[in-house]
């Protein structure tokens, strides 16, 4: 076999290796094209293989098989050439198959871009709603806050508000306290003014039990429980008269009233030297003179017990100086005359 003609068929089989290559990444598409040229290829194998028989027995020959073999070849050249275009529309074919899918591709990547495209616009407006949001709730948090500060401010104000009230109503109610207790008072002492009046008139149990309901209505009233132990006194209740002065002594230790019940309950008893004393020194700080006739009365008694009449009589002189008309010391004077 001739140079010219292997050159050919290594040529015609690195065709179709490309070509059943080919056919394997385009299987559908080089489908049929491999038929062809499977069918082209065993066509040409058998007729190479006739060819070289025939060359290997007619050796001698030679010049005959010379011309069968240009003959050979030249039918083996256009049956290259027919190859060659046939693969040359192969691959034009399988060209503009690929081209088609490329195609495809471009258009898919065009639509896949504008998909993108529309998700980053869609993001961004997202983006942008969220960051409206985000300031729409910082503005109902300061809203919320600014609403409990002033909500604060007001119950601070009520809280202020409601403690004037309350100290306004406190000083409400300790008027009305003052005006009952003044009410009280007032209407304690005109009991105690009846009291007396019953006293002078006879009535020593009436003038105690209106002194009670005196002391109810006025119980830091020192002098109702004062002329409440001058009755018990002339009453003979001298524990119940000593009761009545140590709650006055409480109240008031200071008072010269005090003292002056002290010193007659300490005469009635008989305790003369202490009544006299205790009645000398309450007359030292007595300043209004119908009080002080009151202590001389119970001082010039208080003498005449302890057997000194002359100093007797000389209180009731003074108590004269002061009511000129006194009964009880011009009676004392009388007898003694």
């Amino acid at each position: 076999m001739s140079e010219s003609h292997i050159k050919a068929f290594r040529t015609l089989t690195e065709a179709f290796q490309n070509v059943q290559q080919t056919t394997q990444y385009f299987p559908d598409e080089a489908h049929g094209l491999d038929d062809q040229l499977n069918k082209q290829y065993s066509e040409t194998k058998d007729s190479h293989y006739a060819t070289l028989a025939s060359l290997e027995s007619l050796d001698s020959h030679s010049l005959l098989t010379s011309g069968q073999i240009l003959h050979d070849q030249q039918t083996t050249s256009g049956t290259i050439h027919s190859y060659k275009r046939t693969i040359d529309e192969s691959s034009r074919a399988i060209s503009n198959e690929l081209e088609g899918p490329q195609n495809d591709i471009d258009a898919t990547g065009e639509i896949l871009f504008q998909s993108l495209s529309e998700q980053m616009n869609n993001l961004e407006e997202l983006n942008k709603t969220e960051v409206k949001t985000d300031n729409n709730r910082l503005q109902f948090n300061y809203n919320f806050l600014e609403g409990w500060r002033r909500i604060d401010d007001n119950l601070a104000h009520i809280s202020t508000l409601l403690g004037q009230a309350e100290i306004a109503s406190s000083k409400a109610v300790q008027i009305d306290l003052i005006r009952k207790e003044e009410q009280d008072l007032h209407l304690a002492l005109e009991i105690n003014q009846q009291a007396i009046t019953a006293y002078n008139q006879g009535f020593r149990q009436k003038a105690y039990s209106l002194l009670e309901q005196a002391i109810k209505l006025a119980p830091q009233e020192v002098a109702i429980y004062l002329n409440a132990a001058q009755i018990s006194l002339a009453m003979g209740r001298i524990t119940q008269a000593e009761q009545l002065l140590t709650t006055a002594a409480v109240i008031n230790p200071q008072s010269p009233h005090v003292m002056y019940t002290e010193g007659m309950i300490a005469l009635q008893k008989g305790q003369t030297t202490q009544a006299i004393s205790t009645l000398k020194t309450s007359l030292e700080t007595v300043t209004n003179p119908l009080d002080e006739v009151t202590f001389r009365l119970g001082l010039a008694e208080a003498y005449y017990a302890d057997g000194h009449p002359q100093q007797a009589v000389f209180q009731w002189q003074k108590v004269l100086e002061i009511e000129p008309m006194h009964p009880v010391a011009q009676a004392w004077l009388n007898i003694l005359e």
